[in-house]
């Protein structure tokens, strides 16, 4: 009731008109203002998820960030949630992390995964048009990707790609009940990043794939489920594409090659449907879908936290250990929740050995 009754007066407050003197009820200015007051209650109630439509439940720290609008720059003192007010501003530290790779000849594609809400924001929101092709719902992350763009970072923005074939597929992109990509988006970002990859003209799909998939049901449930009620028992069903190598002349889960020239460097996403346990599958991740997409094993560095600094940690560790490491990297696909951007800990530089 309580959550109604904020929709009715968020609807009242922030009407937006469009020229034809009609309001539009799915304008993204609304939908953010809409974020921003359901975020707010529902950390006053010190609750985590945030039901929607449907079944549907949503991470209340992504609608927050998605609320907080505009969050690079100065105005990320206010947006960022680091203790550290100078490692709120996510733009510098992507931009070195971009600069020390580029002088190491290293190719960066940033792959911010969208926020579900940003995608299924009528699922959130129920006046908002379900037309999979509307104006997108995150205006902010769209000029925060040209601005990356224009200072030389790949981005490839998925919110565009997501939205067009969220109609199309058979399957949701996300999971309804957990804040991760579905196994359906989990496969398309694979390959848009293959794409994206190949065009770079660094590596060549490798024909025969030795790789085999198979596709095949599993009921997760999903960690936002279990932080809503973790008693609850309710399974979610989802369909995951298997990828399966040989070892010893024997089907097996294809593990990650670290004399790959591709790592991916992600957060939790690089782990999802990978890694099984928690994770819900082992073998069935990004991972193994862009190495099945590529026609051979990539590298992979993911980890449980964040994706901002903690992963740029591990792979500074991890290049300590062996000097010759990035040596052997052409391309860095770094993925992490998009509600990173405000959300982490703070967004520190992290020195490369190179």
């Amino acid at each position: 009731m309580k959550i109604q009754m904020l929709f009715i007066v968020t609807l009242c407050a922030f009407s937006v008109v469009n020229p034809a003197g009609v309001a539009r009820a799915d304008s993204p200015e609304l939908f953010l203002n809409y974020c921003q007051n359901l975020g707010k209650e529902a950390i006053a109630g010190s609750r985590q998820v945030i039901p929607g439509q449907d079944g549907w439940l949503f991470l209340t720290g992504e609608i927050t960030h998605l609320g907080k609008k505009r969050f690079w720059g100065p105005d990320a003192i206010s947006t960022g949630a680091s203790s550290k007010p100078e490692q709120r501003d996510p733009l510098p530290g992507i931009l070195n992390f971009a600069d020390q790779l580029r002088n190491a000849g290293i190719h960066l594609i940033l792959v911010p995964v969208p926020p579900k809400a940003a995608i299924y924001a009528e699922k959130l929101m129920t006046d908002v048009k379900n037309t999979g092709v509307s104006d997108r719902m995150d205006p902010y992350h769209e000029a925060f990707y040209a601005l990356l763009k224009d200072k030389g970072v790949d981005v490839l923005d998925l919110t565009p790609i997501f939205l067009k074939e969220k109609n199309l597929k058979k399957e949701p992109l996300y999971c309804r009940t957990d804040t991760h990509w579905s196994g359906t988006g989990c496969e398309l970002a694979a390959q848009v990043v293959s794409e994206r990859i190949l065009s770079r003209g660094i590596l060549e799909v490798i024909k025969p794939n030795n790789m085999t998939a198979n596709r095949k049901p599993v009921e997760i449930v999903g960690d936002l489920t279990r932080l809503l009620n973790p008693a609850h028992s309710g399974k979610e069903t989802l369909s995951l594409r298997f990828i399966t190598g040989m070892q010893n002349n024997k089907p097996s889960q294809v593990p990650p090659d670290s004399g790959s020239p591709v790592l991916i460097l992600a957060d939790s996403h690089g782990l999802i449907f990978h890694v099984g346990a928690d994770m819900h599958a082992a073998g069935a991740g990004f991972f193994d879908q862009l190495s099945y997409e590529l026609g051979q094993p990539v590298d992979l560095i993911a980890v449980r936290g964040s994706g901002a600094t903690p992963a740029r940690i591990n792979l500074m560790r991890r290049a300590q250990k062996d000097p010759d490491y990035l040596k052997q990297k052409k391309i860095i696909v770094w993925c992490f929740s998009s509600r990173e951007f405000t959300e982490s800990d703070g967004w520190r530089i992290v020195p490369m050995p190179m």
